[in-house]
C-alpha cells in the first residue's frame, strides 16, 4: 500500500493542473448537486479537489477526503490560489468514513470509485453518511458494451496504474447504488477524449511500463479501436476517447425490514427472500424468479457461499438472462439479509 500511496503522492501535481480540473462531467457534477446554499458536502477521493472546489461557492461547506496526504496536500493549494476558505481537509479512504450517520446533504465522488477496494462498501458508507433524501453524485468511467473492448480497457487502465481496480457498466454502477440503498434518478453520458501522453504520464509508471502501454494500443483489437476511439498518427498513438457516467441517487427514505417467519427463512419488505437449504445451498427469490447459490453452512464462521454459482434463473426462468448487475444486487441482498439475523457470509 505505501508503494501505491508513494505513486499517488508523485502524481499530485499533475492532477492538479491536468484534465480532471474542468470538462463536461464536472459542470454535470454541479448541475446534479443543485445546490440551495445551506448544505453540508463530502468529496470522497478527491484527488486534488476539482469537484469540490466547483461546489464550495454554492453550499455552507465542504469536506475534502482523499487516502494520500500528497493529493490533499494539492487541494489545499488549489483552494488558496481562488481564496476560497469554506473547506476541510481530512486523510480518509471511502470504505472507511470518520464521520457520524446523515452527516451531509450531497456526497460526491468523482473518478475515484474504479480505485475503491470496495466498492459495495464504499457505496454504502455513502448512504450512511447522507441524511434521508440526501443526494449522491457520482461520476466514474464506463466499461464498453462489447465485451472485448471492455477486457482491453481493464488490461490498459490496470497495466497504466497499479491502483485501477475495475470499470462497470451503467447497469452495474446503477445496482451498486440501489443495493446499497441509494435510488439512482438521473443519468447523463458524457465522452471525454485524452490526449495520450498526458494520460499516460498520469499513471506515473517507469518507462519500461509505458511502452508496454503504447504497445498494447498499437496492437488493440478493432473492437477496441471502435469503441475507444483511439487515434494513431505516425505510428503513435495520439489521443483516446471513453465515456463517463453521470449519476444522481438519493438516500432511500423508507428503511428496510426483515422478518423469519421461519428458522431457515429470511424475507425482507422490499421483496425478495433467501432460504437456507440443508447445508449445501442457499434460493433467493425476488417476485416470481430465484435461483439457488452453492453456500455451505459452517457452524462456528457464519455461512461460506460462492459469486461463481449465480449463474442462471431457475425454471420455469431459465431463458431469462441473468445479468452482473443482477449478480452484484443478488449478493448484496443476501449479505443484508443474513447481517439482519447476525448471520456472516463469507463470500468468495
Amino acid at each position: 500500500m505505501s508503494v501505491l500511496k508513494g505513486r499517488w503522492e508523485k502524481a499530485a501535481d499533475a492532477y492538479a493542473t491536468g484534465e480532471h480540473k474542468s470538462g463536461r462531467d464536472l459542470e454535470l457534477v454541479v448541475t446534479f448537486a443543485d445546490p440551495a446554499g445551506y448544505e453540508r458536502v463530502l468529496d470522497i477521493g478527491a484527488g486534488a479537489g476539482h469537484t469540490a472546489l466547483a461546489l464550495a461557492p454554492y453550499v455552507q461547506s465542504v469536506i475534502v477526503t482523499d487516502p494520500v496526504e500528497g493529493m490533499l496536500a494539492a487541494a489545499r493549494q488549489v483552494f488558496a490560489k481562488v481564496g476560497i476558505r469554506n473547506a476541510e481537509f481530512l486523510q480518509a479512504s471511502a470504505e472507511r468514513l470518520p464521520f457520524s450517520d446523515a452527516s451531509f446533504e450531497i456526497v460526491t465522488s468523482r473518478l475515484a470509485a474504479h480505485h475503491f477496494d470496495d466498492v459495495a462498501l464504499a457505496f454504502r458508507e455513502v448512504a450512511r453518511v447522507l441524511r434521508h433524501g440526501g443526494r449522491y453524485v457520482f461520476v466514474d468511467t464506463l466499461a464498453p458494451q462489447d465485451a472485448e473492448s471492455a477486457q482491453f480497457q481493464q488490461e490498459i487502465e490496470g497495466l497504466r496504474d497499479p491502483t485501477h481496480r475495475r470499470i462497470h457498466s451503467q447497469e452495474e454502477w446503477i445496482a451498486i447504488c440501489e443495493v446499497a440503498g441509494l435510488h439512482v434518478e438521473q443519468v447523463d453520458v458524457v465522452e471525454k477524449a485524452h490526449p495520450f501522453d498526458d494520460w499516460l504520464d498520469r499513471g506515473g509508471e517507469d518507462e519500461s511500463t509505458r511502452q508496454r502501454v503504447r504497445e498494447r494500443f498499437l496492437t488493440a483489437p478493432a473492437t477496441a479501436v471502435r469503441d475507444l476511439g483511439i487515434v494513431v498518427a505516425d505510428g503513435r498513438v495520439a489521443s483516446f476517447t471513453d465515456r463517463k457516467v453521470v449519476l444522481r441517487a438519493r438516500r432511500r427514505l423508507v428503511a428496510e425490514h426483515f422478518s423469519a417467519p421461519r428458522p431457515n427463512l429470511i424475507e425482507s419488505d422490499t421483496g425478495f427472500s433467501a432460504e437456507v437449504m440443508g447445508r449445501t445451498g442457499i434460493r433467493y427469490r425476488e417476485g416470481a424468479r430465484s435461483v439457488l447459490v452453492d453456500a455451505e453452512v459452517l457452524t462456528k464462521r457464519g455461512i461460506a457461499l460462492w459469486s461463481r454459482s449465480i449463474k442462471q434463473w431457475e425454471p420455469p426462468h431459465q431463458a431469462d438472462r441473468l445479468e452482473a448487475a443482477d449478480r452484484v444486487r443478488i449478493l448484496e441482498n443476501l449479505r443484508r439479509a443474513f447481517a439482519s439475523q447476525g448471520e456472516l457470509l463469507d463470500i468468495s
